[in-house]
Protein backbone atom coordinates (compact mmCIF):
# COMPACT_ATOMS: atom_id res chain seq x y z
CA UNK A 1 0.00 0.00 0.00
CA UNK A 2 1.27 3.55 -0.86
CA UNK A 3 1.65 5.80 2.14
CA UNK A 4 0.32 9.45 1.57
CA UNK A 5 3.32 12.00 0.80
CA UNK A 6 2.89 15.63 0.60
CA UNK A 7 4.07 17.20 -3.09
CA UNK A 8 7.58 17.98 -3.09
CA UNK A 9 9.00 21.30 -2.81
CA UNK A 10 9.61 22.94 -6.11
CA UNK A 11 12.78 21.62 -7.92
CA UNK A 12 14.28 23.69 -10.59
CA UNK A 13 13.85 22.74 -14.00
CA UNK A 14 17.50 23.22 -14.91
CA UNK A 15 18.94 21.18 -11.72
CA UNK A 16 16.62 18.45 -13.06
CA UNK A 17 18.06 18.18 -16.15
CA UNK A 18 21.08 17.99 -15.50
CA UNK A 19 20.98 15.85 -12.56
CA UNK A 20 18.36 13.45 -13.64
CA UNK A 21 15.43 12.30 -11.24
CA UNK A 22 13.18 9.35 -10.76
CA UNK A 23 14.36 7.30 -14.62
CA UNK A 24 13.82 4.03 -12.91
CA UNK A 25 12.07 2.08 -15.32
CA UNK A 26 13.53 0.53 -18.22
CA UNK A 27 14.00 2.50 -21.52
CA UNK A 28 16.87 3.67 -22.95
CA UNK A 29 16.36 6.96 -22.69
CA UNK A 30 19.06 8.83 -20.68
CA UNK A 31 20.59 12.15 -21.50
CA UNK A 32 23.08 10.80 -24.06
CA UNK A 33 19.97 9.15 -25.95
CA UNK A 34 17.40 11.44 -26.14
CA UNK A 35 14.28 10.54 -28.05
CA UNK A 36 12.68 9.56 -30.21
CA UNK A 37 9.30 8.87 -28.99
CA UNK A 38 10.15 4.96 -28.44
CA UNK A 39 12.58 6.57 -25.72
CA UNK A 40 9.39 7.95 -24.01
CA UNK A 41 6.85 7.21 -21.35
CA UNK A 42 4.51 10.16 -22.00
CA UNK A 43 3.78 13.02 -23.81
CA UNK A 44 3.24 16.21 -21.43
CA UNK A 45 1.89 19.21 -22.86
CA UNK A 46 2.25 22.56 -21.41
CA UNK A 47 1.61 26.27 -21.12
CA UNK A 48 4.23 28.98 -20.74
CA UNK A 49 6.22 31.20 -20.52
CA UNK A 50 9.10 29.37 -19.97
CA UNK A 51 12.54 30.41 -18.96
CA UNK A 52 15.95 29.37 -21.06
CA UNK A 53 16.60 25.72 -21.91
CA UNK A 54 19.63 25.08 -20.08
CA UNK A 55 22.84 23.32 -22.07
CA UNK A 56 22.76 19.72 -21.25
CA UNK A 57 25.25 16.96 -22.05
CA UNK A 58 23.33 14.61 -24.60
CA UNK A 59 21.40 17.49 -25.85
CA UNK A 60 21.90 19.11 -29.43
CA UNK A 61 22.74 22.55 -30.12
CA UNK A 62 18.81 23.06 -32.36
CA UNK A 63 17.16 22.27 -29.16
CA UNK A 64 18.71 24.62 -26.85
CA UNK A 65 16.46 27.13 -25.67
CA UNK A 66 13.27 26.02 -27.58
CA UNK A 67 11.29 26.43 -24.16
CA UNK A 68 11.04 29.98 -25.48
CA UNK A 69 7.89 29.53 -27.19
CA UNK A 70 4.44 30.43 -25.37
CA UNK A 71 4.05 26.59 -24.63
CA UNK A 72 5.60 22.93 -25.86
CA UNK A 73 4.62 19.30 -25.64
CA UNK A 74 7.63 17.69 -23.63
CA UNK A 75 8.91 14.07 -23.44
CA UNK A 76 8.60 12.09 -20.33
CA UNK A 77 11.09 9.35 -19.04
CA UNK A 78 10.00 8.71 -15.65
CA UNK A 79 10.36 12.41 -14.47
CA UNK A 80 13.06 13.48 -16.36
CA UNK A 81 12.19 15.93 -19.27
CA UNK A 82 13.39 14.83 -22.94
CA UNK A 83 13.18 16.30 -26.27
CA UNK A 84 10.16 14.69 -27.68
CA UNK A 85 10.58 14.96 -31.64
CA UNK A 86 13.88 13.82 -33.21
CA UNK A 87 13.91 16.99 -34.93
CA UNK A 88 13.43 20.39 -33.02
CA UNK A 89 11.59 21.72 -36.98
CA UNK A 90 8.54 18.99 -36.16
CA UNK A 91 8.71 21.24 -32.64
CA UNK A 92 8.26 24.80 -34.82
CA UNK A 93 5.54 23.23 -37.31
CA UNK A 94 3.56 22.70 -34.51
CA UNK A 95 4.20 26.07 -33.09
CA UNK A 96 2.82 27.57 -35.86
CA UNK A 97 -0.25 25.56 -36.05
CA UNK A 98 -1.11 25.51 -32.64
CA UNK A 99 0.61 28.79 -31.42
CA UNK A 100 -1.70 28.90 -27.95
CA UNK A 101 -0.85 25.58 -26.65
CA UNK A 102 -3.25 26.93 -23.32
CA UNK A 103 -5.91 26.05 -25.99
CA UNK A 104 -5.26 22.84 -26.47
CA UNK A 105 -8.19 20.39 -25.29
CA UNK A 106 -7.40 16.39 -25.53
CA UNK A 107 -4.39 14.58 -27.08
CA UNK A 108 -4.48 10.85 -27.86
CA UNK A 109 -1.17 9.14 -29.08
CA UNK A 110 -1.99 5.77 -31.17
CA UNK A 111 -0.41 2.64 -31.46
CA UNK A 112 2.12 3.73 -34.33
CA UNK A 113 3.10 7.02 -32.50
CA UNK A 114 1.11 9.15 -34.08
CA UNK A 115 0.09 12.22 -31.88
CA UNK A 116 -3.42 13.96 -32.16
CA UNK A 117 -3.97 17.11 -30.55
CA UNK A 118 -7.31 19.30 -30.35
CA UNK A 119 -7.78 22.89 -29.82
CA UNK A 120 -10.75 25.58 -31.70
CA UNK A 121 -9.31 25.15 -34.95
CA UNK A 122 -9.56 21.33 -34.88
CA UNK A 123 -7.30 18.22 -34.80
CA UNK A 124 -3.91 18.31 -35.39
CA UNK A 125 -1.77 14.97 -36.46
CA UNK A 126 2.11 14.44 -35.54
CA UNK A 127 3.29 11.73 -37.09
CA UNK A 128 7.11 12.96 -37.61
CA UNK A 129 8.02 14.48 -39.62
CA UNK A 130 4.91 15.54 -40.69
CA UNK A 131 2.44 17.89 -38.93
CA UNK A 132 -0.97 18.65 -40.43
CA UNK A 133 -4.55 19.69 -39.52
CA UNK A 134 -7.12 17.17 -40.44
CA UNK A 135 -9.04 18.61 -43.43
CA UNK A 136 -13.12 18.73 -42.65
CA UNK A 137 -12.15 18.27 -38.78
CA UNK A 138 -14.63 19.56 -36.21
CA UNK A 139 -14.05 22.72 -34.04
CA UNK A 140 -13.96 22.34 -30.60
CA UNK A 141 -13.04 18.94 -29.83
CA UNK A 142 -13.04 18.07 -26.00
CA UNK A 143 -12.15 14.75 -25.96
CA UNK A 144 -10.83 11.80 -27.55
CA UNK A 145 -10.31 8.21 -27.98
CA UNK A 146 -8.66 5.75 -30.37
CA UNK A 147 -10.18 2.40 -31.13
CA UNK A 148 -8.85 -0.47 -30.29
CA UNK A 149 -6.99 -1.63 -33.53
CA UNK A 150 -6.49 1.90 -33.92
CA UNK A 151 -8.33 2.43 -37.19
CA UNK A 152 -10.60 4.79 -35.65
CA UNK A 153 -10.56 7.74 -33.89
CA UNK A 154 -13.33 9.25 -31.80
CA UNK A 155 -13.84 12.50 -31.03
CA UNK A 156 -16.01 14.62 -29.05
CA UNK A 157 -17.09 18.52 -29.83
CA UNK A 158 -18.70 20.68 -27.66
CA UNK A 159 -19.10 22.95 -30.01
CA UNK A 160 -21.70 26.09 -28.40
CA UNK A 161 -21.64 28.93 -31.79
CA UNK A 162 -21.65 26.32 -34.60
CA UNK A 163 -23.31 22.92 -35.78
CA UNK A 164 -20.37 20.52 -35.49
CA UNK A 165 -21.23 19.34 -32.09
CA UNK A 166 -21.52 16.00 -30.79
CA UNK A 167 -19.81 12.59 -31.47
CA UNK A 168 -17.37 12.51 -34.77
CA UNK A 169 -15.11 9.58 -35.99
CA UNK A 170 -12.36 9.92 -37.83
CA UNK A 171 -11.06 6.98 -40.09
CA UNK A 172 -7.70 7.13 -40.22
CA UNK A 173 -6.71 5.36 -43.55
CA UNK A 174 -9.40 6.98 -45.54
CA UNK A 175 -8.56 10.13 -43.70
CA UNK A 176 -12.48 10.91 -43.43
CA UNK A 177 -14.78 12.44 -40.63
CA UNK A 178 -18.28 11.45 -40.02
CA UNK A 179 -20.72 13.09 -37.40
CA UNK A 180 -22.28 10.33 -35.67
CA UNK A 181 -24.69 11.94 -32.76
CA UNK A 182 -25.80 15.49 -31.83
CA UNK A 183 -25.58 16.13 -28.46
CA UNK A 184 -24.24 19.65 -27.64
CA UNK A 185 -23.17 19.46 -24.14
CA UNK A 186 -21.08 15.87 -24.42
CA UNK A 187 -17.56 16.44 -22.65
CA UNK A 188 -16.25 12.53 -22.46
CA UNK A 189 -15.17 9.91 -24.78
CA UNK A 190 -13.85 6.43 -23.95
CA UNK A 191 -14.14 3.21 -26.21
CA UNK A 192 -13.24 -0.38 -24.43
CA UNK A 193 -11.46 -3.36 -25.75
CA UNK A 194 -14.24 -4.31 -27.38
CA UNK A 195 -14.49 -1.11 -29.31
CA UNK A 196 -17.74 -0.04 -28.02
CA UNK A 197 -17.69 3.68 -27.48
CA UNK A 198 -18.63 5.47 -24.34
CA UNK A 199 -19.14 9.25 -24.28
CA UNK A 200 -21.04 11.16 -21.62
CA UNK A 201 -22.29 15.12 -20.66
CA UNK A 202 -23.55 16.00 -17.19
CA UNK A 203 -26.54 14.32 -16.97
CA UNK A 204 -26.22 10.78 -19.63
CA UNK A 205 -23.84 8.21 -20.29
CA UNK A 206 -24.30 6.67 -23.71
CA UNK A 207 -22.86 3.84 -25.14
CA UNK A 208 -22.29 2.93 -29.04
CA UNK A 209 -21.76 -0.30 -30.56
CA UNK A 210 -18.10 -0.99 -32.26
CA UNK A 211 -19.61 0.38 -35.25
CA UNK A 212 -21.36 3.53 -33.80
CA UNK A 213 -25.05 2.63 -35.95
CA UNK A 214 -27.02 2.45 -32.70
CA UNK A 215 -26.76 3.56 -28.83
CA UNK A 216 -28.27 2.74 -25.76
CA UNK A 217 -28.23 5.14 -22.39
CA UNK A 218 -26.14 3.76 -19.66
CA UNK A 219 -26.75 6.60 -17.38
CA UNK A 220 -29.03 9.08 -16.24
CA UNK A 221 -29.41 11.25 -13.73
CA UNK A 222 -33.21 11.64 -13.19
CA UNK A 223 -33.25 15.07 -12.37
CA UNK A 224 -30.91 14.99 -9.16
CA UNK A 225 -28.38 17.18 -8.35
CA UNK A 226 -25.65 14.11 -9.74
CA UNK A 227 -23.20 15.34 -12.45
CA UNK A 228 -21.35 13.09 -14.00
CA UNK A 229 -17.08 14.42 -13.62
CA UNK A 230 -15.31 11.67 -15.57
CA UNK A 231 -15.02 8.83 -17.43
CA UNK A 232 -12.85 5.68 -18.50
CA UNK A 233 -12.60 2.50 -19.29
CA UNK A 234 -10.59 0.14 -16.86
CA UNK A 235 -7.72 -2.64 -17.95
CA UNK A 236 -9.87 -4.94 -16.46
CA UNK A 237 -13.24 -4.48 -19.23
CA UNK A 238 -15.65 -2.24 -17.31
CA UNK A 239 -16.45 1.34 -17.83
CA UNK A 240 -15.95 3.76 -14.64
CA UNK A 241 -17.46 7.42 -14.28
CA UNK A 242 -17.98 9.55 -11.81
CA UNK A 243 -20.52 11.60 -10.34
CA UNK A 244 -20.35 14.31 -7.90
CA UNK A 245 -23.61 15.36 -5.57
CA UNK A 246 -23.20 19.09 -5.29
CA UNK A 247 -25.66 19.32 -2.74
CA UNK A 248 -24.38 16.45 -0.04
CA UNK A 249 -20.35 17.41 -1.32
CA UNK A 250 -20.08 14.24 -1.72
CA UNK A 251 -20.00 11.59 -4.76
CA UNK A 252 -20.22 8.27 -6.34
CA UNK A 253 -17.66 5.99 -8.70
CA UNK A 254 -20.00 3.94 -10.67
CA UNK A 255 -18.84 0.42 -12.43
CA UNK A 256 -20.45 -0.51 -15.42
CA UNK A 257 -19.88 -4.16 -16.36
CA UNK A 258 -20.94 -4.19 -20.17
CA UNK A 259 -20.68 -8.15 -20.85
CA UNK A 260 -24.38 -8.17 -18.75
CA UNK A 261 -25.33 -4.86 -18.60
CA UNK A 262 -24.76 -4.25 -14.74
CA UNK A 263 -24.06 -1.29 -13.14
CA UNK A 264 -23.26 -0.54 -9.55
CA UNK A 265 -21.64 2.70 -7.94
CA UNK A 266 -19.31 3.09 -4.72
CA UNK A 267 -19.72 6.19 -2.27
CA UNK A 268 -17.27 8.39 -1.48
CA UNK A 269 -17.00 11.14 1.22
CA UNK A 270 -15.17 13.38 -1.70
CA UNK A 271 -16.33 14.72 -4.60
CA UNK A 272 -14.39 12.91 -7.68
CA UNK A 273 -13.79 13.59 -11.23
CA UNK A 274 -11.71 12.45 -13.28
CA UNK A 275 -10.48 8.94 -12.53
CA UNK A 276 -8.13 6.11 -13.93
CA UNK A 277 -8.25 2.39 -13.09
CA UNK A 278 -5.20 -0.27 -12.93
CA UNK A 279 -5.60 -3.68 -14.69
CA UNK A 280 -6.58 -4.92 -10.98
CA UNK A 281 -9.85 -2.62 -11.13
CA UNK A 282 -7.24 -0.53 -8.20
CA UNK A 283 -8.83 2.74 -8.80
CA UNK A 284 -6.80 6.47 -8.89
CA UNK A 285 -9.03 9.57 -8.95
CA UNK A 286 -8.90 13.29 -8.33
CA UNK A 287 -11.69 15.22 -6.25
CA UNK A 288 -12.80 18.88 -6.68
CA UNK A 289 -10.77 20.64 -3.88
CA UNK A 290 -7.44 18.90 -5.47
CA UNK A 291 -6.79 15.51 -3.64
CA UNK A 292 -5.29 12.58 -5.19
CA UNK A 293 -6.82 9.17 -4.22
CA UNK A 294 -6.10 5.38 -4.47
CA UNK A 295 -9.11 3.03 -3.82
CA UNK A 296 -7.79 -0.72 -4.13
CA UNK A 297 -10.15 -3.09 -5.35
CA UNK A 298 -12.81 -3.12 -2.47
CA UNK A 299 -11.16 -1.27 -0.17
CA UNK A 300 -11.41 2.41 0.64
CA UNK A 301 -10.07 5.80 -0.50
CA UNK A 302 -6.83 6.44 0.61
CA UNK A 303 -5.14 9.68 0.08
CA UNK A 304 -1.72 10.10 -1.70
CA UNK A 305 -1.07 13.61 -2.36
CA UNK A 306 -2.33 17.04 -2.24
CA UNK A 307 -1.34 19.35 -4.19
CA UNK A 308 -2.64 22.29 -2.81
CA UNK A 309 -4.69 23.01 -6.38
CA UNK A 310 -6.86 21.37 -8.72
CA UNK A 311 -5.46 17.65 -10.42
CA UNK A 312 -6.13 19.12 -14.13
CA UNK A 313 -5.50 15.72 -15.68
CA UNK A 314 -4.69 12.22 -14.62
CA UNK A 315 -3.84 9.10 -17.07
CA UNK A 316 -2.37 5.20 -16.58
CA UNK A 317 -1.14 3.11 -19.09
CA UNK A 318 -1.51 -0.59 -19.53
CA UNK A 319 1.23 -1.47 -17.35
CA UNK A 320 -0.75 0.47 -14.38
CA UNK A 321 2.05 3.29 -14.50
CA UNK A 322 0.04 6.77 -13.91
CA UNK A 323 0.92 10.16 -13.70
CA UNK A 324 -1.01 13.09 -12.03
CA UNK A 325 -0.60 16.55 -13.62
CA UNK A 326 -1.71 19.34 -10.87
CA UNK A 327 -2.49 22.51 -11.51
CA UNK A 328 0.63 25.25 -10.71
CA UNK A 329 3.24 23.22 -12.51
CA UNK A 330 3.66 19.70 -10.30
CA UNK A 331 3.25 16.60 -11.97
CA UNK A 332 3.57 13.65 -9.93
CA UNK A 333 4.45 10.00 -11.29
CA UNK A 334 2.44 6.95 -9.76
CA UNK A 335 4.43 3.63 -10.75
CA UNK A 336 2.45 0.39 -10.10
CA UNK A 337 2.74 -1.18 -6.71
CA UNK A 338 5.38 1.71 -5.46
CA UNK A 339 5.55 5.09 -4.03
CA UNK A 340 3.93 8.45 -6.09
CA UNK A 341 7.54 10.76 -7.39
CA UNK A 342 7.12 14.12 -7.61
CA UNK A 343 8.41 16.90 -9.29
CA UNK A 344 7.95 20.35 -9.94
CA UNK A 345 8.91 21.80 -13.68
CA UNK A 346 8.66 25.06 -15.65
CA UNK A 347 5.32 26.30 -17.27
CA UNK A 348 1.92 24.92 -16.31
CA UNK A 349 1.46 21.75 -17.32
CA UNK A 350 -2.05 20.46 -18.45
CA UNK A 351 -2.32 17.69 -20.40
CA UNK A 352 -0.52 14.25 -20.73
CA UNK A 353 -1.15 11.00 -22.62
CA UNK A 354 0.73 7.86 -22.29
CA UNK A 355 2.75 5.34 -24.21
CA UNK A 356 1.10 1.99 -24.02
Amino acid sequence: MRLPLPWLAAILLPLMLLAGCGDDDDDDNSEENPGPYGALDALLLAAGPFTAWPDADGWSDPWDNFLYADGALLGLSGLDILPPFDDPATFNTLTELAPDFGDIAAMAIADDLTVYLADAGGVIAVDEPTVERLADSPASVCAMALSPDDETLYAVSNDLTGDEFGLWTFDRTAQTWLHLFDDRELRFVAVDSAGRVFAANDSFVYVFDPEAKAYGIVYQNNGTPEQVRGLTCGNDDRIYFTAVDQEAEAGRIFIHRPLDGSLSSLSVAQQPDLIAVGSLGDILFADEQGGLYEMPAGGDAQLLAFAGAKIIDLAIDASDHAYAIGAGGNVARIPAGADIDQVHVGGEPFRVAMFD
